[in-house]
């Protein structure tokens, strides 16, 4: 890495599909390479992420037909379907590393939730900015022992409905790296504030 220390990649299975699909020359290479590199992935990183529409729109594993249409559309179109994001989903939690579902209303998580109790697998959801979605994916990390979810800007809020140990942090910073820094010391200053009360 450029810091010069380890690094724990976490994939993003809409980026390994897009990765996959310039590379592979047919339908049939390409699943048979998606489920390779998704297998590799698991040797190597830390965890999977997607968004959490894709599953939020259907809980349930996708069928092979529908795989194929999806994976044909985007080595033609380039577009990528969100049964294909399901897939490699299901396939994700096969290898039994976490998987973070970002964005979205938790509430529309609860099929999924259900359906990956037991498998072994964690899942890690990371709401979108506003506080009462944190609040929605606090309860369901209460409530299942799978469900992990991001404390959200005001750890105080989410440490009512949920134990400390279910709660995780994410800075939610995208391009400038200098938002890490912030974004990890307004956290910080709030948890601070939380431990005097």
């Amino acid at each position: 890495s450029v810091g010069g220390r380890a690094v724990h990649e976490i994939v993003r299975l809409e980026g390994l599909a897009r990765q996959v699909a310039r590379t592979s020359g047919s339908v049939q290479s390409f699943l048979r390479n998606t489920a390779e590199a998704v297998y590799s992935a698991a040797q190597s990183g830390t965890a999977y992420a997607c968004d959490a529409t894709a599953p939020a729109g259907c809980p349930r594993e996708p069928g092979s037909v529908e795989v194929r249409h999806a994976a044909s559309q985007l080595m033609q179109r380039g577009s990528l379907a969100p049964v294909l994001v399901r897939h490699l989903l299901w396939a994700a939690l096969a290898t039994g590393l976490p998987v973070q579902l970002h964005g979205g209303d938790p509430a529309d998580l609860d099929d999924f939730i259900e359906r990956t109790d037991g498998l072994g697998t964690d899942l890690v959801l990371v709401p979108g900015p506003r506080g009462p979605q944190h609040v929605a994916a606090a309860r369901r990390a209460a409530v299942h022992r799978h469900v992990y979810a991001d404390a959200g800007p005001d750890p105080a809020v989410a440490l009512r409905v949920a134990p400390a140990g279910k709660l995780l942090f994410s800075t939610g910073a995208r391009a400038l790296p200098e938002l890490y820094v912030v974004a990890a010391r307004g956290f910080a200053a709030a948890l601070g504030r939380v431990a005097e009360e």
